[in-house]
């Protein structure tokens, strides 16, 4: 069996700024008869004044992982995580700013990215956004992507500011 663990906790520091921790651990077999091990810590932290157009979110996620014998050769412990700011500059109207680093499990290539995007906020249900992301690697030549994406969420709406 794979277990998963998982603690989230909420800070209310005022009216107009909140942020959620939590950790989390996995622990799973893997194909030479060992078991794996994941270790995770995040944060997410959200200013929101009453102010129409003023609003910031930073969230952050790293993880370390052991991977067990038969799956890496050095059983190295390998790290992943993302941080990402965005700011909301007008009303509707979000920049974002991210940067990602990966080193894949087995240990043969390091992935780090950098990104930065402009979403336009329709309604509540409804996002139009654009993002430009440098990919880069050791192994491979570096990569730009774009992309462009609209969402349409269906479901009920956030009952509160978080």
């Amino acid at each position: 069996p794979t277990f998963v663990s998982r603690y989230r906790t909420f800070f209310d520091f005022n009216s107009d700024l909140t942020a959620l921790a939590g950790v989390t651990y996995v622990n799973g077999p893997t194909g030479g008869g060992s078991r794996s091990h994941v270790y995770g810590v995040d944060y997410t932290m959200k200013w929101q004044p009453g102010v129409r157009g003023r609003s910031a979110i930073l969230e952050a996620e790293a993880y370390w992982a052991r991977p067990g014998t038969g799956v890496a050769t050095d059983r190295a412990t390998r790290f992943s995580g993302f941080a990402a700011l965005t700011y909301e500059v007008a009303p509707k109207w979000f920049l974002t700013g991210k940067y990602d680093h990966a080193e894949l499990p087995d240990g043969s290539d390091t992935l780090r990215s950098y990104s930065l995007g402009m979403a336009y906020k329709l309604t509540e249900f409804q996002l139009i956004r654009g993002q430009a992301e440098r990919v880069l690697s050791h192994v491979d030549a570096g990569r730009t992507l774009i992309t462009v994406q609209f969402q349409w969420v269906i479901g009920a709406h956030p009952a509160h500011k978080y």
